[in-house]
């Protein structure tokens, strides 16, 4: 830094003269210590924002309120609230805490099953969850479920109540895979099409497994 200085004495004095130059040195010389102490108490400056920030993980478990500690799906909705389906109820966090949902015998407005396998949300906000009972539908601002469960004596039921996939494609509609067959689910009528492999179909044994 002093070399710096005295470079900048020298250029001063080519060219401003050697008398402006003699009382640039002069006050170099006459207050050095609290320039130079200045410059040796200044702390340095930090990198760029974020360069030495850790990415924070926050940890859930049962004791912070999670339902169950194995989590199968999670799904951040449009209005934030972060949901987690696990093996035993469906869980919703706030950023603060849990409101679990399981099912109520007796309670038909209630989630069908605990175990939940996935989740996704539709174009009018309503939850779509997929369970070993059954799929079922949550409509947040009522606070209730729909649940749709497989019936041998109804074709367009669902083919099997354990739902372990959902997907909804660019039209619209509803897709769901299960543990005999994938279904399209028609929201009018609320009827299912079902497609399975027809080789393996009414088999002992054979099902027409999806997963994803």
């Amino acid at each position: 830094m002093i070399v710096v200085l005295f470079l900048f004495v020298f250029l001063l004095w080519y060219l401003a003269g050697e008398q402006q130059a003699a009382s640039a040195i002069g006050l170099f010389f006459l207050f050095p210590f609290p320039l130079l102490s200045q410059i040796s108490t200044a702390p340095n400056q930090p990198e760029a924002s974020g360069h030495h920030q850790k990415d924070a993980i926050e940890r859930f478990t049962i004791e912070q309120g999670l339902s169950d500690n194995t989590v199968n799906a999670c799904f951040q909705d449009r209005t934030g609230y972060l949901w987690f389906g696990t093996n035993d109820g469906l869980n919703r966090y706030d950023g603060y805490s849990f409101t679990v949902y399981k099912h109520q015998p007796g309670n038909p407005n209630s989630i069908s099953n605990n175990k939940i396998n996935a989740l996704l949300e539709d174009e009018a906000g309503l939850l779509w969850i997929a369970t070993d009972g059954g799929l079922n539908c949550f409509d947040p601002r009522e606070e209730t479920f729909r649940s749709f469960q497989h019936d041998p004596a109804d074709e367009k039921s669902i083919s099997h109540n354990q739902v372990t996939t959902l997907l909804i494609d660019e039209s619209g509609l509803l897709w769901l895979g299960t543990f005999n067959g994938l279904n399209r689910f028609d929201k009018p009528s609320e009827t299912f099409s079902r497609f399975w492999h027809q080789a393996t179909h009414h088999l002992p044994g054979k099902r027409n497994l999806l997963i994803s």
